[in-house]
């Protein structure tokens, strides 16, 4: 069976940093502000820490063009960490943050299981057009629940 929608587990360059604001009582936590900090980068252009992600701004504008739905971008401030200075040279690109509002079945973009980014076919088509080495694709129904393995044998 084809799958019909991908779940993501993108790169985590970093975490939150000094000036986010987020209410813990909540599951998922709801994030306010969000501040960044960049720990370290592999390059890949969509980025996350727990249920935050962030892309860059090239991919933010691909996404718009696309017409996707289920996602609205918002400013982020970005740090970076000691270590980060330490390990890589030069800037970093224009980061946006991607916050996911969709719904499964109807939408693009949706928090599906486990808190997991799931995305439509059409959604991973565009990502898929900048790097994303160090993302895991995971085939889902458009549940997000990941589609059974052929048999016992076959992970997920």
């Amino acid at each position: 069976m084809r799958p019909t929608a991908y779940q993501l587990e993108p790169e985590v360059a970093g975490g939150f940093g000094d000036a986010t604001v987020i209410d813990t009582s909540m599951t998922p936590n709801l994030v306010t502000r969000l501040e960044y900090e960049f720990d370290g980068w592999l390059g890949d252009e969509l980025v996350e820490f727990i249920t935050v992600h962030l892309v860059t701004a090239r991919v933010r504008d691909a996404v718009v063009d696309a017409g996707l739905t289920g996602i609205r971008f918002a400013p982020v401030a970005v740090s970076r960490s000691e270590r980060f200075d330490e390990l890589h040279r030069g800037d970093l690109p224009e980061w946006v943050w991607m916050q996911v509002i969709g719904a499964p079945a109807r939408d693009d973009a949706w928090i599906g299981a486990r808190q997991l980014l799931t995305v439509s076919e059409r959604m991973l088509a565009v990502l898929q057009r900048f790097p994303l080495a160090q993302c895991r694709v995971v085939p889902v129904e458009s549940s997000g629940l990941p589609e059974a393995p052929a048999s016992g044998y076959d992970s997920w």
